[in-house]
């Protein structure tokens, strides 16, 4: 067996273009969670729409007409 050789390589962030921010549906039953999980996606930047399950998601996805991630 061989051993592999790791090394580690730094690219500076301001090498990469950021995308237009990306729209993500959440569908989670619980309103706690829900909340919670929106809050953070949000703070990391991307639009969020939430739903409690599927019937309302299939309305927000028609409504938004654009969905990046479900």
């Amino acid at each position: 067996m061989h051993a592999e050789t790791v090394r580690r390589v730094n690219i500076p962030l301001e090498n990469f273009s950021r995308p237009a921010r990306m729209t993500v549906l959440l569908v989670i039953g619980d309103a706690d969670l829900r909340l919670g999980a929106a809050r953070a996606l949000e703070a990391a930047g991307f639009d969020v729409l939430t739903a409690a399950h599927s019937g309302h998601a299939l309305l927000a996805a028609f409504s938004a007409g654009h969905i990046d991630i479900l």
